[in-house]
């Protein structure tokens, strides 16, 4: 887990073989990164039962001053949710930036507010971490990509880590090339 420089930097020196994202690669020092587009996921809400109770009335406008666990400024999931409080016109409380998605989620098992995860992951996310799935948000998804380093493209163990990603996520793209946020895409 760490910033796209920084897996990026991990590829190019052959610490990593392959990094998830959800941003699209770019060229590294000795070379362009296959980007291949995994798919995407609605965005959900989660949240203790107490929070809840106290918050999930008249949603979504009962979360305006909510207290809200949110990820790094520089994460496509943080420009998610940002996009849509200003949508919906809601101004939560932000009671803690992460950027480390399974210490987001563990203040969240604790109470101290919604976190947001892909809806892909929410039966794990819900017994993991006994919270309750709060609602999923409209017209917002979360897009995945890998990075491989290109001498490892069609390896079996890259195949096998894809075409697990195209099960759990329902499509893949397999030229090689990531879309353009935004752009339609044909599996």
């Amino acid at each position: 887990q760490g910033s796209l420089d920084w897996l990026i930097a991990e590829l190019t020196l052959h610490h990593l073989d392959l990094a998830l994202t959800d941003q699209p690669g770019a060229t590294s020092r000795g070379g362009t990164l296959r980007s291949e587009f995994l798919g995407e996921s609605p965005v959900a809400i989660f949240g203790t039962r107490d929070l809840i109770d106290r918050y999930g009335a008249d949603l979504p406008h009962s979360l305006a001053g909510a207290p809200f666990l949110l990820p790094e400024p520089r994460s496509a999931m943080r420009r998610l949710l940002e996009e849509w409080f200003v949508e919906v016109g809601i101004q939560p409380t932000v009671s803690a930036e992460f950027i480390d998605s399974g210490m987001l989620k563990l203040f969240g098992e604790d109470g101290l507010g919604f976190f947001a995860a892909p809806a892909v992951v929410s039966d794990h996310v819900r017994h993991t971490h006994r919270v309750e799935h709060l609602m999923t948000l409209e017209g917002r998804g979360e897009r995945f990509y890998a990075l491989i380093r290109p001498e490892l493209s069609g390896s079996g163990a890259v195949e096998a880590l894809l075409t697990a990603a195209e099960s759990l996520l329902g499509r893949r793209e397999t030229d090689g090339t990531a879309p353009v946020p935004g752009s339609k895409s044909t599996a």
